[in-house]
């Protein structure tokens, strides 16, 4: 089962500005990349962005087709 569920249109979350990722961000980050890539890959997709999760970091993980 994929660890996230991917909002829609108009959800708040993706309605409001992502911010930057910062230091105190890291040790998140590095549980949150491996649970997009999984949720992206379970959902077919091509790429998924932290706010289409409901997390309010500018991150995004994309497929490489090469």
């Amino acid at each position: 089962m994929a660890p996230f569920e991917i909002l829609q249109y108009p959800a708040e979350p993706l309605t409001r500005a992502a911010r930057k990722i910062g230091y105190k961000d890291l040790p998140r980050v590095r549980t949150l990349v491996p649970d997009m890539v999984e949720t992206m890959t379970e959902t077919q997709g091509a790429g998924l962005a932290a706010p289409q999760v409901g997390i309010n970091l500018r991150i995004a993980v994309v497929l490489d087709l090469e």
